[in-house]
């Protein structure tokens, strides 16, 4: 039923299924009502999503219903899956402009929904309360996707609620993004002695220095937490330091992902240095951060490290070189995404230089660089050897014909390569494209 929710006989069928109360909601309002008999079988009982319920309401209601008698009626419904269904394991409040508090407080004894999300709500101190008295009393809740959903004062409400409702309840996963200027000082605290928590989104909330620091004390004593991203926060050098100093101590954390937060080498070397000493981290993102050069020194001695992506960090011609050294010896690091890096000929030669002897990578993105045909001769001279690498992006990097055919021969030998993406930004020619795709039909990203 989930997926023909779009069609207005469903969502009638839906509306005989309403009971008492619900109905009665939508009576008050002079909202007639499909007069059929109530079916003998509760076919809710097996929705799994709501992805087209508005698409419905809107066709049974007709284009010139208004938005209240829609608003009422996906109330209503929404009220009547949540009692029903048995398999709905996702619930979505995405701009909603009516109370949720009686739909939040039927949460609590819910016993199915797994994932619970509401984006562009501006949640109000009342739904605040209700939404974590719900997560506090429900046993099967463990995702949590709280986007841009307060604002004002509500930002405190959530902070306060979210800290005491999180240790009672069962999340782990839980998303707090474009929730502007948040306090996340008492939401710290409650992450120090949570022990369910497992992934934490902070991106785009605008964190302060202080806040920053709160995160950094609560993941030195943190024993649980294994994802956080704080992306796009502009935390800077100052804020690099502070999280780079908790990486040294913290024994748990797996994923970090700090892209676009102004962090330049300062920050980095900080990074680097928390490398050599955190043996739990293998996936570290920071993309669109000027940090070129000073992490690479981290390379030789970290040996969990399986992921990093430095896309766009301004690298220079050393700093490429210095990366490769470091590359030939390192056997631990799976993938690496060196893309948007101006990356010319001198870069290509010292990649291929490593990829003769790198025998760790398996996923190489090199795309959006300026690598010519000269940059990728050295690189298709190391695929001939290469039993590891399995995917390689070098879209966008001015190739022509020369250097097409030296990937041509070279991966008519390579029987380890599965995916290479070439088909844009390139000036390979037709006959050497086609000889490609006969190899890599698809093209991905």
């Amino acid at each position: 039923m989930s997926d023909q929710l779009h069609d207005r006989r469903i969502i009638e069928t839906c509306l005989l299924l309403l009971n008492e109360k619900e109905r009665d909601l939508l009576i008050s309002y002079n909202i007639e009502l499909p007069t059929s008999p109530k079916p003998f079988w509760s076919y809710t009982y097996f929705t799994d999503h709501l992805d087209h319920l508005d698409a419905g309401i809107q066709n049974w209601c007709g284009p010139e219903a208004s938005a209240g008698k829609k608003t009422l009626i996906k109330i209503a419904l929404l009220a009547m899956f949540i009692r029903t269904s048995k398999k709905l394991k996702k619930l979505c409040f995405n701009e909603t402009n009516f109370n949720l508090v009686p739909l939040i407080n039927k949460l609590g004894g819910n016993t199915v929904i797994e994932d619970l999300q509401f984006c562009s709500n501006f949640l109000n101190k009342n739904e605040i309360q209700a939404l974590a008295a719900a997560i506090s009393e429900n046993k099967t809740l463990t995702s949590l996707k709280l986007r841009d959903a307060a604002r004002g004062d509500e930002l405190n409400v959530l902070a306060k609620s979210l800290a005491t409702a999180l240790g009672k309840g069962k999340i782990t996963y839980l998303d707090l993004t474009d929730n502007k200027s948040i306090p996340v000082g008492g939401l710290c605290n409650g992450i120090k002695t949570n022990f369910i928590l497992r992934d934490i989104v902070l991106d785009k909330i605008g964190i302060n220095l202080d806040g920053v620091k709160a995160l950094a004390d609560a993941l030195k004593v943190c024993k649980y937490l294994k994802h956080l991203s704080i992306r796009e926060n502009d935390i800077s050098d100052e804020g690099g330091k502070e999280l780079a100093d908790a990486l040294c101590v913290n024994t748990t954390l797996t994923v970090l992902d700090l892209s676009q937060n102004r962090i330049a080498v300062e920050g980095g070397r900080a990074f680097a240095n928390a490398l050599c000493k955190n043996t739990t981290l293998i996936s570290l993102y920071l993309d669109f951060n000027k940090v070129a050069g000073s992490l690479t020194d981290a390379l030789y001695v970290n040996k969990t490290l399986l992921e990093l992506n430095i896309e766009s960090i301004g690298m220079t011609r050393d700093d490429v070189r210095k990366l490769a050294d470091a590359l030939s010896s390192n056997s631990t690091l799976k993938s690496l995404d060196l893309s948007v890096n101006q990356l010319d000929f001198k870069a290509g030669d010292a990649l291929g230089e490593a990829l003769l002897t790198n025998t760790g990578l398996v996923f190489l993105r090199l795309n959006l660089n300026k690598l010519q045909s000269d940059g990728i001769k050295k690189i298709a001279k190391a695929l001939y050897t290469n039993t590891t690498l399995t995917y390689l992006n070098i879209s966008c990097n001015e190739i022509g014909p020369a250097g097409g055919s030296n990937l041509v021969n070279a991966l008519r030998e390579n029987t380890t390569l599965t995916t290479l993406t070439f088909s844009k930004g390139n000036k390979m020619g037709l006959e050497v494209e086609n000889e490609l795709r006969k190899m890599f039909p698809y093209q991905f990203r």
